[in-house]
């Protein structure tokens, strides 16, 4: 049974590991606030701290993963890119793709996303260096560092080409030259596993959505 998009399991066991989040009255998108408190340790730095947030569960999760906030007054997180904000003031957790691979669960996405980036704005407030076990750059620039990493290609083209092909039918996609460069066509490469194993994860819709966020971004760029 689900609540608004999010397993209503997975849903009461998050709020009895974080009891100061509840359920936030007639919320469209559905939403859970509070004070989430939480105890984290990466290299002998041991954190404990509390942050009120606002998690929004626009769409079925984990298809889609919630948005976070914070609902401090006055707000706790300097609202720039340089701490990994959205225009729209929610937090940047890692590369879609990246989290599509590592969060299945709301557990998953507390655990390896959320955490991580609170863990690491609570460094900076120590006045120590911020995100020690990894920091992308904001916006395309670190989406393409993460895909050429993630799945072993060498250039901003080739990923491009990657996520075009993930937006089509499979046997549309095959017919086209494979990203790896090495000129067959993606259905006569080995490189075509990569790709359908990404095919599992999400939907074409997905997929589709997230490429036309990149383009339009790479679009506004040039008109700069």
């Amino acid at each position: 049974m689900r609540v608004d998009s999010v397993d209503r399991a997975e849903l009461l066991g998050f709020l009895k590991a974080y009891p100061g989040m509840k359920i936030v009255p007639g919320s469209y998108p559905f939403a859970v606030r509070g004070n989430f408190f939480f105890r984290a340790e990466f290299e002998g730095k041991l954190i404990e701290d509390q942050f009120e947030i606002e998690m929004r569960f626009a769409k079925r999760f984990p298809g889609f993963l919630p948005s976070v906030f914070d609902i401090s007054n006055p707000k706790r997180i300097p609202d720039d890119e340089q701490h990994h904000l959205f225009t729209d003031g929610s937090f940047c957790l890692g590369s879609p793709i990246r989290l599509k691979r590592d969060v299945q669960t709301l557990e998953n996405f507390t655990n390896r996303a959320l955490i991580p980036y609170l863990f690491a704005i609570c460094l900076e407030e120590r006045g120590e260096k911020r995100f020690q076990f990894g920091e992308l750059d904001h916006g395309n620039k670190g989406l393409f560092s993460d895909y050429k990493q993630l799945f072993g290609l060498q250039t901003k083209k080739q990923v491009i080409q990657l996520l075009k092909a993930l937006t089509l039918r499979k046997r549309i996609a095959n017919k086209l030259p494979c990203p790896c460069g090495c000129k067959k066509r993606i259905g006569m490469c080995v490189f075509k596993q990569a790709i359908d194993q990404q095919r599992f994860m999400a939907s074409r819709q997905w997929f589709q959505i997230h490429f036309e966020d990149i383009i339009k971004e790479e679009k506004v760029i040039r008109l700069l």
